[in-house]
C-alpha cells in the first residue's frame, strides 16, 4: 500500500477510535443522573448515607463499563494486530473490541446494580414503614435520607433552645441539613417547598 494511503486509514481508524471512547463515555454516564453532590458532610454521615450509596452505585457501572471498554480495545487491538499483521488492523480490532467490552462491562455493571437495589430498597421500605412495591430504590433512599435530616433539625433546635449548641454551631448543623434537603428534593424532583418551610421555622 502507499504510505499516503496507509496514513489515511491509519487516521480514519483513529477517528473510529476516538468517537467509540466518546460513546462509550456516554454510555458509562459521566454526568450523574442524580446531577452533582452538593452536601457537603460533617455532622450527619447517617443522613447522607442512603444517596452516597446510591452515587457510589452508580459510579461503579460507570467504572466497569470503561473498564470493559479498555480490556476490550486491547484485547481488540491484539487480535486486530494477529490477524492482519498491521497498524490499521490492530486499530479497527481496538474500535470493536473497545464497543463490546463497553456493553458488556455496562451490562454486568448494572446487573449487580439491580441486585443492590433489590436489597436496598427492602431495608429502606422497613426503615420507613412503608410498602416498597411503589417505591423504586432513588426515591426510597432520597426519602429516607430527607426525614433523617428532619429529625436531625428538630434535635439540633431542640439543643439550641437548651443551651446545648451555641447559635453558630446551630447554624453550621442547619446549613448541612439545608444542603442535604435540597439534595434529596432534586432526585425526587420536587420543589423546594420543604426547605423553604425549614428556612422558616429557622
Amino acid at each position: 500500500m502507499h504510505p499516503a494511503k496507509e496514513i489515511h486509514m491509519v487516521k480514519r481508524h483513529l477517528r473510529l477510535l476516538v468517537v467509540t471512547v466518546a460513546c462509550i463515555a456516554l454510555l458509562g454516564g459521566c454526568a450523574s443522573k442524580y446531577g452533582a453532590q452538593t452536601t457537603q458532610v460533617n455532622y450527619y454521615p447517617q443522613c447522607y448515607s442512603p444517596v452516597a450509596q446510591l452515587r457510589a452505585d452508580e459510579d461503579r457501572v460507570t467504572n466497569s463499563t470503561a473498564g470493559g471498554a479498555a480490556g476490550g480495545a486491547l484485547l481488540g487491538a491484539l487480535i486486530g494486530g494477529l490477524a492482519t499483521g498491521k497498524v490499521e488492523g490492530a486499530l479497527a480490532g481496538a474500535v470493536a473490541g473497545g464497543a463490546a467490552g463497553a456493553v458488556g462491562g455496562n451490562i454486568y455493571g448494572k446487573s449487580q446494580q439491580r441486585e443492590n437495589d433489590r436489597r436496598l430498597l427492602a431495608s429502606y421500605a422497613a426503615q420507613l414503614g412503608e410498602d416498597s412495591a411503589g417505591m423504586d430504590r432513588a426515591t426510597a433512599a432520597a426519602r429516607l435520607s430527607a426525614r433523617c435530616y428532619d429529625e436531625q433539625f428538630k434535635k439540633a433546635a431542640a439543643q439550641y433552645k437548651a443551651g446545648a449548641i451555641t447559635r453558630q454551631d446551630f447554624q453550621d448543623r442547619y446549613m448541612e441539613i439545608r444542603s442535604g434537603l435540597e439534595e434529596t428534593s432534586r432526585i425526587l424532583k420536587l420543589t423546594s417547598d420543604h426547605v423553604i418551610e425549614r428556612d422558616a421555622e429557622y
